[in-house]
């Protein structure tokens, strides 16, 4: 939905860019950005998503300007960020595109899943052909999100991707693989006695695990499933 929404808004600033993760003219960013930029000087403005403060620092290794995706003005101005009128399936189908829309932006190749019966949304490819499982769960700030325990891998290609939907804001993403659980960070919690769905793995988010959390964010755990 939101990928839509950016492509639309790329053709209509300049339809010779190409509306998707590759390539955009300095035209076209700057108008996003509301600043100048300067291309490389073999063709289009090539972005992978970074940090908006390293937007003129050229990625030496891929030959690309680094830009972080979550700072990228498009999603701020063009999206809205009230959540309190979804409901539960609505949030679901939020944040799973959001999710997909993200992984996309960071060059992964994503891959729907036929059927959810067995707890994938959908399946990312890395640039080193290592298949991932991803399982999508969007909540408000005041419900930690969670998997039932016959939903679960503890597997390296099994990602828990907690979707945050905080009136106000745009939705953050949080990452974790299956094996993350039981290596000690108690932000990853495994609920035995569970509740009236049974026992559920869970990520938390109150104030004392900011510090454990802030290495599941997307931006730097994503570095982690690159290659």
């Amino acid at each position: 939905m939101a990928g839509v929404h950016v492509r639309s808004e790329l053709r209509r600033i300049c339809p010779t860019c190409v509306p998707s993760y590759g390539g955009i003219c300095p035209t076209a960013m700057a108008s996003l950005l509301g600043r100048q930029v300067s291309a490389p000087p073999d063709g289009p403005f090539f972005f992978s998503w970074r940090r908006l403060g390293q937007i003129d620092k050229p990625d030496r290794q891929k030959g690309r300007k680094q830009l972080h995706w979550s700072q990228f003005v498009i999603l701020r101005t063009m999206l809205r960020t009230t959540y309190n009128h979804l409901n539960k399936v609505q949030k679901g189908s939020l944040g799973e595109a959001f999710s997909k829309m993200a992984f996309t932006l960071e060059g992964f190749e994503v891959y729907d899943a036929e059927y959810d019966d067995r707890g994938i949304d959908f399946v990312v490819r890395n640039s080193s052909g290592q298949f991932l499982s991803v399982q999508v769960k969007a909540t408000d700030q005041s419900v930690n999100q969670f998997i039932k325990e016959d939903k679960f891998v503890h597997t390296d290609d099994f990602l828990f991707c907690a979707v945050r939907l905080i009136e106000g804001t745009s939705p953050t993403l949080f990452l974790a693989r299956g094996s993350d659980w039981g290596t000690g960070l108690e932000c990853l919690h495994f609920n035995p006695s569970g509740g009236v769905s049974g026992p559920y793995y869970e990520m938390r988010f109150a104030a004392k695990y900011e510090t454990e959390l802030a290495d599941l964010e997307f931006q730097r755990y994503v570095e982690k499933i690159r290659t």
